[in-house]
């Protein structure tokens, strides 16, 4: 684990804002209302996550960030396309606290490891935290470990609709 450069931020915001708007998708059949919001919410986070730059305030990704996951917890967790909800408010989870614990690493895989686990679990609690684990490797970057654990869960559910990100 070691400090995400502004290209890793610009892609796992992208890959997440992707994976976002494939749930509002699903969801506009049930609820408009929330589809419409997600998609907006998928765009802010787009948006702010393209403009990171190292040292930023991360305060417009916060916010989004936030937003999104209290339009995720209005989901229900018997929808068919829960296992991708929870893909994507894990990630989100992630991304805040790899983000808040920036200025605190070493580049010591170990201690940043601890560190950004320590931050997770110092965030508020929502409704699908712990309802699906991103595994992720030493070598790979949390955008390949978003879109593992989203293509798996695409190519488990072929049903579904969704698309691999």
């Amino acid at each position: 684990m070691c400090k995400l450069a502004n290209k890793q931020v610009a892609l796992y915001g992208q890959d997440v804002g992707n994976a976002l708007i494939q749930i509002a998708n699903a969801a506009q059949a049930y609820d408009p209302t929330l589809a419409a919001d997600l998609k907006a919410g998928a765009a802010v986070l787009i948006a702010a996550t393209s403009n990171f730059t190292t040292g930023s305030a991360t305060a417009d990704i916060e916010t989004a960030a936030t937003a999104i996951q209290a339009i995720l917890d209005i989901i229900p967790v018997t929808a068919p396309y829960a296992v991708f909800v929870a893909i994507a408010a894990n990630c989100l989870v992630l991304l805040l606290a790899n983000l808040s614990a920036q200025d605190t690493m070493t580049g010591d895989q170990i201690h940043d490891a601890l560190l950004v686990r320590s931050t997770i679990a110092a965030q508020p609690e929502h409704k699908w935290d712990g309802a699906y684990k991103i595994r992720r490797h030493f070598y790979e970057s949390y955008p390949q470990a978003l879109k593992g654990a989203w293509n798996g869960e695409v190519e488990k559910n072929p049903t579904l609709g969704f698309v691999k990100l």
